[in-house]
């Protein structure tokens, strides 16, 4: 007769469904006229992730911009995908 299964035998056997780590818990976007700034660590390889392949550098600023209209794909590839804990501000000018 077998035993029934322990805790630890079901966590060894099911499939990690954790998201992947980004490295960074949180992100900032800080949203402009028609730009949105990105803030945090990792961010490109999140905008890989999201698919966003306009995206500029902004030197003033020190971060990543992106246009608002793929603002949300990066929202969701943040949160979801990723874990992060997202804060959207309106940017001061």
């Amino acid at each position: 007769m077998m035993s029934p299964p322990t805790r630890t035998n079901l966590a060894e056997r099911l499939p990690d469904r954790r998201p992947r780590d980004a490295g960074c818990p949180t992100l900032r976007i800080e949203l402009d006229r028609h730009t949105a700034r990105l803030r945090g660590r990792r961010v490109l390889p999140l905008l890989d992730e999201a698919g966003v392949t306009t995206r500029m550098y902004d030197r003033g600023h020190g971060c990543w911009t992106v246009p608002l209209t793929v603002i949300s794909d990066v929202i969701g590839a943040a949160e979801f995908r990723q874990g992060r804990s997202v804060t959207v501000v309106e940017a001061a000018s």
